[in-house]
């Protein structure tokens, strides 16, 4: 199944394809176009932007409402809301886009198939 934020699975040894992607509605809006190949799985992904987030001192919410999510201060502290019915793909979307705009991150340590990721929704401008 293909055609959300970002592919699904590419079929070949449970790699996911981060390229390619066309947005629907409801969905991430950001499409990954251009990034390589990533050798992690989507929990992967999804475990390592939490690690960025929590380095960030960004506070991740998983919760469940209309809309998809994003980056926010509560009570003077930075706050990443994310829809917790999303799929695990989505909700990566929400997230990246989110935190490749956070002030800091070029010093933080991220794993290259994340920064990749980060970095590609930090040139879209989003």
């Amino acid at each position: 199944m293909t055609g959300s934020a970002v592919d699904r699975m590419d079929g070949m040894d449970g790699v996911a394809d981060l390229a390619g992607a066309e947005p629907q509605r409801g969905q991430a809006s950001v499409v990954v176009k251009s990034v390589a190949r990533c050798r992690m799985d989507w929990a992967g992904i999804e475990s390592a932007l939490c690690e960025v987030a929590e380095k960030l001192e960004v506070e991740v919410r998983h919760v469940r409402y209309e809309g998809e999510g994003g980056l926010c201060v509560i009570r003077g502290k930075r706050v990443l809301a994310v829809n917790d019915s999303l799929d695990t793909p989505d909700r990566v979307a929400v997230m990246a886009k989110a935190l490749a705009c956070v002030p800091g991150i070029e010093d933080v340590y991220i794993v290259p198939e994340v920064r990749t990721l980060l970095e590609k929704y930090g040139a879209e401008g989003v």
